[in-house]
Order: C-alpha cells, then structure tokens, then sequence
C-alpha cells in the first residue's frame, strides 16, 4: 500500500500493519494519506520525524572511481 509521506520514509517499519519507529501502533491516517508530511512533531511521535530513505549505493562504483 502506497503513502506519499511514508513510502520514502527510512523509519517505515512495514505497509500492512502500517508501523513506523514512530508509530510502533499504526500511523496515523492524517500522515499516512499525506494531509501531514511528519516534518513538524506529531503527537505519539516519540520525537522521531520523516526523513527521506536514500537509495541504496551503486553497485561496481567504489573509490576508485570504477
């Protein structure tokens, strides 16, 4: 299930039960259906706020520039 807040998230736990670091419980459809971007508390946040997920490295480039 798709959330435009949650699904980049990096503390997103899983979709179904939709659980965060944040929201051990069940997010709140107020963020999961996008109505608030996370980027300011939320109360039962636990202080912990939306930051985007970055992608994963590519693979075959390493210090060596190859």
């Amino acid at each position: 299930m798709f959330s435009p807040v949650c699904t980049p998230c990096k503390h997103k736990i899983s979709a179904w039960p939709r659980t965060c670091k944040a929201f051990s419980e069940g997010i709140p459809d107020e963020i999961w259906l996008g109505e608030n971007d996370h980027t300011k508390p939320y109360p039962g946040d636990h202080g912990i706020l939306y930051q985007r997920r970055l992608p994963p490295p590519l693979s075959g480039y390493g210090a060596h520039g190859v």
